[in-house]
């Protein structure tokens, strides 16, 4: 009985150890994931014009 306690104590801690590696690397990448989002958010106001009237100045590429 004492040797099936220590198995399952020894598989809990493997798998505590996994969860917390898990946790670490979601909490990573939900940093870097709203970075990218504030990063596109700058780069969809920078590349769209201010009003309407902006639109209309906006000359299109030559290839048109």
């Amino acid at each position: 009985m004492d040797e099936r306690i220590i198995t399952l104590e020894e598989k809990v801690a493997f798998l505590e150890k996994a969860v917390a590696g898990m946790r670490e690397t979601v909490e990573e990448l939900n940093v870097q994931m709203l970075t990218v989002r504030q990063e596109l958010h700058g780069l969809r106001r920078a590349a769209s014009p201010v009003d309407e009237e902006d639109a209309h100045d906006v000359e299109p590429p030559p290839h048109y």
